[in-house]
């Protein structure tokens, strides 16, 4: 147990060391662009900046907090840098320019008699965008390969057979940590040629192997192994004063699921979604963010809007003015939902369960009108405030619905109800909105319910409010 943590600690130490030097390049890069590129369209007359007023040394702090601030956004990706692929870098750097651009933007707006020349804003943002991409992608690399280079790590991989291609594209995916893939021990060498290191040797020979080829680390997966063999090659290991790494294949395990690990004291334990929300101070901040939203929505719009409602159905179709049904709640329990009625009476009532498509006969012309900006769902703010729902969340089902959802696409659809429902969600944000028609199209929506619940946060919320706003006045295409 000592020897596996300090190993741990070992390899985590380096990528912090590795995250704290990319993100020391990222701030002196984002500075020294913003000011060579002040000087350059300066010296050359393009802009005129240096007008009464202007405090230079202001916004270069600002920009300095700002990559500060944005070098922050790599940390969730710590365990990626110098293996990241192209898309990953991509929407790293995507956030990084936002968040500069976030802290530059209010500057401007809070100096208002400052002037400060949008098309440098504009054009530093550009640039920098355009420099990030590179140095995310490959000065991890470099950065790992000045740092770690003189001091390598050996490593072997003991593995049987279908273990060995993964055990050792990990130690090769890792080698700008220091870690250098010298062969794999096994039961013997691999006839098919789909080996990616040299065969060193059998289990039985691994101290010779370890002291012959100066190993300073060995690989282990125990899965396969039989618990006594493996403690055995653990302390032959541990004798030579070799570094020991134990690898589980969670991932092999739980293909097509995300996963995160977590350990108390001896024991890890996997679970298959990571909940922000379970967090009782998330879950209040969540909360309280609801209820400043619907409170306002409940006393100033609703009102004027459901006696708007009530006249339109009176002349077009006469019946109750809201719509209630069953739907299935966090950790699937049945409430009410409330929704302005956009159906006829009857049609409703008795083919509630078909979903509406377009140019559906059963939907009155104003309520056409309302399902295609949302407002019909404005009703539901009440069930905001009675705690049913939220203003954000995977959006709730009927419950025969779930039921045939479930079966499309397996029992991860079941994990939406780890949260409560919203009026809005991440997948509605992104266009996703009326029929379900397929399963590839209700695939597309869970994977968004799924990035929701594992990556809640407040800014998350704000952002999907935002689009859902712009979706009311711009709906897509999908609305009916």
């Amino acid at each position: 147990m000592a020897v596996s943590a300090i190993t741990q600690a070992m390899l985590k130490n380096r990528q912090q060391g590795l995250l704290l030097l990319h993100g020391f390049v990222l701030v002196i890069a984002a500075v020294l662009l913003f000011v060579g590129w002040f000087e350059l369209l300066d010296v050359t007359g393009i802009v005129q900046f240096r007008q009464p007023g202007l405090n230079l040394p202001l916004y270069i702090a600002s920009v300095f907090i700002a990559a500060c601030w944005m070098q922050e956004a790599v940390r969730p990706y710590m365990t990626q840098l110098g293996t990241m692929d192209w898309m990953t870098v991509l929407r790293l750097s995507r956030h990084q320019v936002l968040r500069v651009a976030a802290v530059l933007f209010a500057l401007v707006f809070i100096t208002q008699g400052i002037e400060m020349s949008r098309f440098f804003l504009g054009s530093y943002l550009i640039l920098l965008a355009t420099i990030l991409v590179p140095v995310n992608m490959y000065v991890p690399r470099m950065l790992g390969r000045i740092f770690f280079g003189g001091n390598v790590l050996r490593t072997v991989v003991l593995a049987l057979d279908e273990q060995e291609p993964w055990l050792c594209r990990w130690v090769n995916q890792h080698r700008h940590l220091g870690l250098q893939l010298v062969g794999y021990v096994g039961a013997r060498p691999r006839v098919d040629g789909g080996s990616v290191a040299p065969w060193l040797g059998t289990p039985e020979a691994l101290s010779h192997v370890l002291a012959e080829h100066q190993i300073s680390q060995l690989v282990i997966s125990p899965t396969n192994f039989d618990p006594q063999a493996c403690r055995r090659y653990i302390q032959t290991a541990e004798d030579t004063g070799c570094r020991v790494r134990v690898l589980f294949p969670f991932a092999r395990m739980f293909e097509h699921h995300p996963l995160c690990v977590e350990q108390e004291g001896e024991h890890a334990c996997v679970t298959l979604t990571e909940e922000p929300l379970d967090n009782p101070v998330n879950g209040l901040t969540k909360r309280m963010f609801d209820i400043a939203i619907a409170v306002p929505v409940v006393l100033f719009v609703l009102p004027p809007l459901a006696l708007c409602v009530w006249i339109m159905q009176r002349r077009q179709s006469p019946g109750p003015l809201f719509h209630r049904q069953l739907r299935a709640g966090r950790n699937r329990e049945p409430f009410l939902i409330y929704k302005f009625r956009t159906m006829h009476f009857r049609a409703e009532r008795l083919d509630e369960r078909v979903q509406a498509t377009r140019n559906d006969a059963r939907v009155y012309p104003f309520g056409r009108f309302l399902r295609r900006t949302s407002l019909d769902e404005i009703p539901q703010f009440l069930n905001v405030l009675f705690g049913d729902m939220s203003v954000n969340g995977p959006r709730p089902h009927l419950l025969e619905h779930d039921t045939e959802f479930a079966s499309m696409v397996g029992p991860l659809y079941h994990r939406r109800h780890f949260v409560k429902p919203g009026i809005t969600g991440l997948a509605q944000s992104h266009g996703f909105r009326g029929e379900i028609s397929s399963a590839k199209l209700l695939r597309r929506r869970l994977h968004y319910d799924m990035v929701y619940i594992m990556r809640w946060s407040l800014l998350l919320d704000l952002k999907i409010l935002f689009k859902t706003a712009r979706q009311i006045l711009f709906p897509p295409r999908t609305a009916y």
